[in-house]
């Protein structure tokens, strides 16, 4: 059921986990018959009386959906601090030019003041 681009991977991950004693986790495309979905799964390995192993048990779960949200959400953030820099570097060249002018008001306004 996995793809052989993920295969070694996965197999990594579930040596490691066997070796180690504990949980595997992994992240593979999981064939569909509407497409190929990404997948989470986790696993475990159970021994036998003589140390074997007897049964690897674990869960897959479709995370297709959410990891595409994710994408879509670090692509939002990603464009609205583009946003943020653009209004910032906006708002400090309209200070800019806004000051020129007032410059020359404000000096002919003390003139008439000292008048």
């Amino acid at each position: 059921m996995i793809p052989s681009d993920d295969r070694a991977r996965v197999l990594e991950a579930i040596s490691t986990s066997i070796a180690a004693g504990e949980l595997y986790e992994a992240d593979y495309r999981i064939p569909q018959l509407s497409g190929r979905h990404l997948g989470h799964a986790k696993g475990r390995l159970f021994d036998d009386e003589e140390g074997g192993a007897k049964r690897f048990a674990g869960l897959a779960v479709d995370i297709a959906e959410p990891r595409k949200n994710e994408d879509e959400r670090a692509r939002l953030a990603k464009d609205l601090q583009a946003a943020r820099r653009r209004q910032s570097e906006f708002l400090a060249t309209l200070a800019h030019e806004l000051r020129n002018p007032l410059a020359t008001i404000r000096t002919a306004l003390d003139l008439m003041r000292i008048a």
